[in-house]
C-alpha cells in the first residue's frame, strides 16, 4: 500500500485512518472522496447502533469516522448528503465473488495506482458487501468481512492500530447493490495486490 498507493505516513507528516481505496469502472483511478457511496438516514442509525460501550464515547466514534465532516475522514458530507468514501479498512477480512470450486473470480481493468505514473493492467476481485435487508444480522465476531474495525497507521512508523481513540469503531462493508456509488455503479473491486491471503 505505501509503494502502490503512497500511504507512507511521511507523505502526510501525519497518522491516518488506514485506507483500502476501491475501485470501479469506468473510473481509471482509485479514490474515496471523489468516488463514494451515498448513505440514508437507516444506515448512519445502524452504524451508531453497532458501536460497542468501551472508554470511547459515541459522539467521538461518530466524528472519528466523519459524521458531519466535509473533508479528510471516511465518511463525508456531500451535497446530496452523508456519502462513504469507497474504501475498506487496512488489515480487515473482505469477502469476494467466488467460483464453484471457491476460486476468487478475476476481473481485469486498466487503471492507474496513486503511485506509479502510467496506468496498467491490474487484477482485481469483486467485492461482496452486507446488504440492506442484512443490517442486525452480523457481528464482528462472526462475520468480519461484514463488519470491519476501524484501523488507523501512526506516523512516523506505520504502525497498524485497531484501538482508535483508545476503543474499538465497526463499520460495515456497504453493498453498493444498495448503497449505489455516485457514478451509479452496483460493483466495487478490490486490487488483488491489495490483499494478503486469497
Amino acid at each position: 500500500m505505501v509503494e502502490l498507493m503512497e500511504l507512507d505516513t511521511a507523505n502526510f507528516g501525519t497518522g491516518n485512518f488506514q485506507n483500502i481505496d476501491l475501485f470501479f469502472p469506468p473510473n481509471t483511478s482509485f479514490g474515496a472522496v471523489t468516488n463514494f457511496q451515498l448513505m440514508d438516514t437507516a444506515a448512519l442509525k445502524y452504524l451508531e447502533s453497532i458501536q460497542p460501550v468501551d472508554a470511547v464515547a459515541l459522539k467521538r466514534k461518530m466524528n472519528w469516522l466523519g459524521i458531519g465532516s466535509t473533508r479528510g475522514r471516511p465518511y463525508m458530507t456531500k451535497a446530496a448528503g452523508i456519502a462513504w468514501g469507497t474504501m475498506v479498512f487496512g488489515g480487515q477480512k473482505v469477502l469476494v465473488e467466488t467460483d464453484t470450486t471457491g476460486k476468487p473470480v478475476s476481473y481485469f481493468f486498466k487503471a492507474k495506482y496513486q503511485g506509479p505514473a502510467t496506468s496498467q493492467l491490474i487484477e482485481f476481485f469483486k467485492l461482496i458487501g452486507m446488504r440492506r435487508h442484512e443490517m442486525g444480522l452480523f457481528k464482528h465476531e462472526t462475520h468480519p468481512w461484514f463488519i470491519q474495525k476501524a484501523t488507523e497507521a501512526y506516523y512516523p512508523t506505520n504502525e497498524y492500530n485497531e484501538h482508535v481513540q483508545g476503543g474499538t469503531i465497526y463499520n460495515p462493508v456497504w453493498s453498493p447493490l444498495d448503497w449505489k456509488t455516485n457514478s451509479g455503479s452496483t460493483s466495487l473491486y478490490i486490487a488483488k495486490a491489495f490483499l494478503e491471503e486469497f
